[in-house]
């Protein structure tokens, strides 16, 4: 058995923006946050407590239970669990080693998101539409050869003709177009959730 090459960060990165994932997951509550709230989400997701998390990206200078106050609510919201869920989901695909493991660990990852009935309902509900649009498009899996071999076959003896030249054409000719993304089109539209009212930065009380 083959073991899949390791892919670097540079492809990893590429494999995303190829695919809509990153875009998905992100949805439309990270547009939502502040920037000092996706600061917040970024340090909770680094590894640090909710409290310090808080100090960091509000220069927080309250006493210790005024900021773990806010720091929870905050922390609680739905539209900041979401940003939380996007972060860790994306993590976890910069530390897989192949196009397939990575589709594997966002299939997983929101499977975990959809079922876990201690997230919010908006959360769960939002991985359940992305899991739905991820398995339909066969997320970071290269199609495009077999979709063209599919068609082949599939066409009359006349029309096979017509796609042997036209690949043909393209092996002798640099110039020639490549053939439209058929499985881009066939995609359908992003998911548009209809956005919250701002969250406003929670309020800290000073000692």
């Amino acid at each position: 058995m083959t073991t899949p090459k390791k892919l670097t960060r540079k492809q990893i990165s590429e494999a995303l923006d190829q695919m809509p994932i990153g875009h998905l997951l992100a949805g439309s509550a990270g547009r939502e946050l502040t920037a000092k709230q996706k600061q917040f989400a970024r340090h909770i997701a680094e590894g640090n407590t909710g409290a310090d998390a808080y100090r960091m990206a509000y220069n927080a200078k309250g006493s210790p239970k005024s900021v773990g106050s806010n720091a929870s609510r905050l922390k609680a919201d739905d539209r900041m669990q979401i940003e939380l869920n996007r972060l860790k989901a994306l993590q976890e695909i910069r530390e897989s080693q192949s196009p397939a493991q990575i589709r594997q660990t966002v299939i997983e990852r929101l499977q975990l998101e959809a079922t876990d009935s201690t997230n919010p309902p908006a959360a769960r509900i939002r991985a359940l539409e992305l899991l739905g649009k991820v398995t339909e498009v066969a997320a970071f899996t290269e199609r495009r050869e077999q979709t063209v071999l599919n068609a082949a076959s599939d066409a009359t003896d006349s029309d096979s003709a017509i796609v042997d030249d036209g690949l043909n054409g393209l092996d002798g000719d640099p110039t020639v177009p490549a053939p439209p993304d058929i499985e881009s089109e066939s995609r359908g539209a992003d998911i548009h959730i209809t956005p919250h009212e701002s969250l406003d930065a929670p309020h800290e009380s000073s000692t």
